[in-house]
């Protein structure tokens, strides 16, 4: 009896990881849709207006983001779904990747930021 209800538990455990594991998915997703809309509106506003470095700097730097974004969320999903050990290290490899590639974005867009704010306050950040 005991053993049946320890099986049951571990199902139910299991259940549980499954589906927050699941919604963890959903929700990097969401995160890459959102980073796509931002850049592809940011790509439009620079089309628009004559830009800066500074601009074109945060521009790049919001793609790199997106494209960091999407390879997480394609990793992530990866994960969840694998059932093999290398599958699963393929997959976390690819939501490293995206990482690193969303963190050499924020980067590039803070330079960009940084030179922005340097050409409106006439060189002097205080």
């Amino acid at each position: 009896m005991k053993k049946k209800r320890i099986n049951r538990d571990q199902n139910q455990l299991e259940e549980e990881i499954s589906k927050i594991e699941k919604q963890i998915a959903a929700a990097v997703w969401l995160q890459a849709i959102g980073q796509t809309v931002e850049a592809i509106l940011l790509l439009k506003l620079l089309m628009l207006k004559e830009e800066s470095e500074g601009e074109i700097k945060v521009a790049t730097g919001v793609w790199i983001q997106t494209i960091g974004q999407i390879l997480e969320a394609l990793g992530v999903t990866k994960e969840i779904t694998a059932l093999d050990k290398n599958v699963l290290t393929e997959a976390q490899k690819i939501v490293i990747t995206g990482d690193l590639l969303q963190s050499v974005g924020a980067a590039v867009e803070t330079i960009g930021g940084k030179e922005i704010l340097v050409e409106n306050t006439d060189g002097f950040i205080p």
